[in-house]
């Protein structure tokens, strides 16, 4: 199996009967901004594409590189409701998108997948310091939408009845006017991976914090056991 790595959590895993990608992001990198982390040479062939949340530095380019390879889309649950443009694009040219939730096992044309648990943490951005200032984090409730505040005075709440998975905060001039907004995309289907093909068993948590439900995944259970997100340079293995 030859394993590619393009950087932030993008991996092409090639055999000689498959071909998949694990997070197929846009860059954020200056040089390469808006482009595809997989180069577009690299799309021949790819079968299928791999998820673990929706970041955009994780999961933008997935609807386009699916459209051009035909290739299958799986993440986790609520990937499609969360990320809109990404349902459009499955809809509009019919792709194959499929989504799993923790401790379920799935196999995708030979492929057995089964979901991890995981949790995204906060999301702090501060591009500016005091200036302006960007936080996401993960929420569970069952009401939420929009609001608006200058200073601590709330000019703005808007509130329904909605299943909220995350909520984002954007603060600006050291928080004179601020506005938070629920199921923001940056987590939506959080999802580890745990994919047994071709012999191997490759594990990739995404972004996450450490869950106690991974102390039953010892390396003595999982040989060979591989963690992308320490892999830092193309391998075969």
């Amino acid at each position: 199996m030859k394993i590619k790595f393009y950087g932030y959590n993008t991996f092409i895993l090639e055999s000689s009967e498959r071909k998949i990608a694990i997070d197929p992001d846009t860059s954020f990198y200056i040089f390469t901004l808006g482009k595809s982390m997989i180069p577009k040479e690299d799309w021949e062939g790819l079968t299928h594409l791999f998820i673990t949340h929706g970041d955009p530095d994780h999961a933008d380019a997935a609807g386009l590189i699916a459209k051009e390879t035909g290739a299958k889309i799986i993440g986790g649950i609520g990937l499609q409701e969360g990320l809109g443009e990404l349902r459009k694009e499955i809809q509009k040219n019919g792709l194959s998108c499929s989504e799993i939730e923790a401790g379920q096992v799935a196999d995708f044309d030979g492929i057995t997948v089964e979901g991890l648990e995981t949790r995204h943490g906060i999301l702090p951005l501060n591009i500016i310091p005091g200036m302006f200032k960007m936080t996401g984090e993960v929420v569970n409730a069952d009401e939420g939408g929009l609001r608006l505040y200058l200073g601590p005075l709330r000019l703005l709440n808007i509130r329904k009845p909605m299943k909220v998975y995350s909520s984002g905060t954007i603060s600006l001039l050291c928080g004179l006017l601020s506005t938070e907004k629920d199921n923001v995309p940056f987590a939506v289907g959080s999802i580890g991976l745990k994919l047994t093909f071709d012999g191997k068993r490759i594990v990739n948590f995404g972004d996450t914090l450490l869950m106690d439900s991974w102390h039953e995944m010892s390396p003595t259970k999982m040989i060979p056991f591989i963690s992308l997100d320490t892999l830092q340079q193309s391998d075969n293995i």
